[in-house]
């Protein structure tokens, strides 16, 4: 199930599916609350320069630019 939390980063949701990982999962890699990362995913604060590093090492296949490539949303 699509979460609208993952409007803003639609990179990020395919390859947390491709791999199986959930919210919880992400946030406790992260070392955040599963509400943290939600906010984070939402654009209302930024992701912390070790929260990048970590991201890097769950997904290294992938640049984390590429990753948390927003998607431009027409009002």
């Amino acid at each position: 199930m699509q979460n609208d939390t993952f409007t803003l980063f639609p990179n990020l949701a395919a390859a947390m599916s491709d791999r199986g990982i959930t919210q919880k999962q992400l946030a406790g890699t992260l070392g955040i609350s599963r509400s943290s990362l939600g906010r984070r995913l939402r654009g209302n604060i930024e992701f912390r320069w070790n929260e990048l590093l970590r991201l890097h090492s769950v997904f290294p296949d992938m640049p984390v630019s590429i990753l948390l490539k927003k998607k431009i949303i027409s009002t």
